[in-house]
């Protein structure tokens, strides 16, 4: 997807927070809402705001109304994250469930399957029939990618969150996150991680530990890692 489809799909908010009450007349009611609204605009969805042709899963539907995020832009270490308000989440599942330019349904995406989020061309997927969240093994990207992408996160609270962390660490070295040679800062890197660790809970999961996770992510989102 290139940076002017992108910008099609999503628009950016600069200030926060913000919460739009005009759907329902009802803030979202998560703190990860309000984390999520320094980046853009947040509202209660309703789940027949769903474009879809699968039946919503209930738990996007709860997390449309108690989180809500809009159509937003994060800027995070190469492309920006794109979030998807309900009602066009179903059109950002294009050139994933199936083919942009011919409609055809494309046959390496399974029916549970919901993208919910994306960097570059990489989709952070939920995955209806277990709630959790994936992404592609690895640094290679979607179109790449060598193998089935894999279970990172335990549920959509776990994966918006490492969303709102890479953008707030980002934004902290947005000024200057390359070196003279142009590479990542180390500094930045060791950040990501270590802010990435603190959003899983628990230590060692049927995921694997928080510190395999973070640098899962970390891969996934761009970041050059050693070892």
């Amino acid at each position: 997807m290139t940076q002017q489809q992108t910008s099609e799909t999503a628009q950016t908010h600069s200030a926060a927070p913000l919460v739009d009450e005009s759907r329902s007349g009802l803030q979202p009611e998560s703190p990860l809402a309000a984390r999520l609204s320094r980046f853009g605009l947040m509202s209660r969805q309703r789940p027949e705001e769903w474009q879809g042709e699968p039946a919503l899963p209930s738990e996007l539907a709860a997390f449309y109304r108690t989180v809500g995020p809009e159509n937003m832009w994060i800027d995070s270490l190469g492309d920006p994250i794109l979030t998807f308000a309900l009602d066009s989440l179903w059109g950002a599942q294009a050139g994933f469930r199936w083919n942009r330019r011919t409609g055809a349904r494309l046959v390496d995406w399974d029916d549970e399957w919901f993208a919910v989020a994306l960097h570059g061309d990489v989709p952070w997927i939920f995955d209806s029939r277990t709630s959790a969240v994936l992404l592609p093994d690895g640094d290679l990207g979607w179109e790449d990618r060598e193998e089935e992408p894999v279970p990172v996160f335990e549920n959509l609270a776990e994966a918006f969150t490492a969303i709102a962390v890479l953008g707030e660490v980002y934004a902290a070295y947005e000024a200057d996150p390359f070196t003279d040679e142009l590479h990542v800062r180390p500094g930045l890197v060791a950040d990501v991680l270590t802010a990435l660790e603190g959003v899983f809970p628990e230590r060692h999961s049927r995921l694997g530990s928080a510190q395999d996770r973070a640098r899962a992510v970390a891969l996934a989102a761009g970041y050059p890692l050693e070892g």
